[in-house]
């Protein structure tokens, strides 16, 4: 996804959320506040508050909350952060399609530092997860 196609769904969810504002819980609110933050270029914002949308919200979201945090880390350059972010979640008790996007994003950090063990090991994940996913 390009980040013109990410800006698109970006605005598409916004608007959606705040059609139906009211009708959301307190901590999934606490999400949709990242997204705002994120859409409107506050990163460190939208990092603080995915970090705290993912101790207080529910699964998916939380999950996907941590997944947008490791992902404002790896735009502000904090790459560790943003690996030991992506590892927990890959390594956690989640879905397959999940962890596949966790590990994803840390071949994709693995890259950019030219790490190449890291860029390895995501791929054998990867490669685990989609065999997973072919028996399911």
């Amino acid at each position: 996804m390009d980040a013109e196609e990410r800006a698109g769904l970006l605005e598409r969810l916004s608007a959606a959320v705040e059609s139906n504002w009211e009708d959301i819980g307190a901590d999934r609110k606490l999400f949709f506040r990242g997204l705002r933050c994120l859409q409107q270029g506050e990163i460190v914002d939208a990092s603080r508050v995915f970090r705290r949308a993912a101790r207080c919200c529910p699964a998916p979201f939380s999950t996907m909350a941590k997944m947008a945090h490791g992902r404002c880390e790896v735009v502000r350059g904090r790459q560790g952060a943003a690996v030991r972010t992506f590892r927990a979640v890959a390594v956690s008790d989640i879905p397959t399609g999940l962890k596949k996007m966790a590990w994803m994003e840390l071949a994709d950090v693995a890259r950019e530092r030219g790490d190449n063990a890291l860029l390895q090991q995501a791929r054998d994940a990867i490669s685990k997860c989609e065999k997973r996913s072919k028996k399911s």
